[in-house]
C-alpha cells in the first residue's frame, strides 16, 4: 500500500487499500509524492511526502466526513479541467459516489462537488467472472 517503508500503525484508522498515489508535485525546490485516501472516521485526507526526506509527513483533512464507507477509492485526470481532479468512491454495498476537486493542488476540500450514483447493482459474474 505504501512503498516508504512506513509501519501501519504510523497510518492510524486508515481504511485498508484506500491510500492512492495521486500525483508528484513541488514544495518549494522539494519533490514530493501527494497521496489521498479516505479514512475509518470518515476523513477524506491528503499527505505530502518529501522524497529528500521521507520520515517527514504532512497530511490535510481535506472533507471532515462522509468518505469512510468506501471501501474503493480511484482518482484520475479529466483534460478539459486539467487543473482538478475526478474522484470515485464504491462502498462494500456495491454503490458508487463520484466527485470533483476543481483544484487538486490547493489542499482545500471546500470545492470537492460530487453525489451518489446509487446501486451499480453488477457482480463479478456479470463481468464475465
Amino acid at each position: 500500500m505504501l512503498a516508504w517503508g512506513r509501519s501501519s500503525q504510523q497510518w492510524p484508522s486508515l481504511q485498508r487499500g484506500l491510500t492512492i498515489k495521486e500525483r508528484s508535485g513541488r514544495t518549494g525546490s522539494a519533490v514530493v509524492d501527494v497521496l489521498i485516501g479516505a479514512k475509518a472516521d470518515g476523513k477524506l485526507k491528503e499527505w505530502r511526502v518529501n522524497r529528500a526526506t521521507p520520515t517527514s509527513i504532512t497530511s490535510k483533512v481535506l472533507r471532515a466526513s462522509g468518505w469512510g464507507a468506501f471501501t474503493s477509492l480511484s482518482t484520475g485526470y479529466r483534460d478539459a479541467l486539467p487543473d482538478g481532479r475526478p474522484l470515485l468512491g464504491i462502498t462494500a454495498a456495491r454503490s458508487a459516489s463520484v466527485h470533483f476537486d476543481a483544484a487538486k493542488t490547493d489542499g482545500v476540500g471546500t470545492d470537492i462537488k460530487g453525489c451518489s450514483l446509487g446501486s451499480l447493482d453488477w457482480t463479478a459474474k456479470a463481468c464475465g467472472q
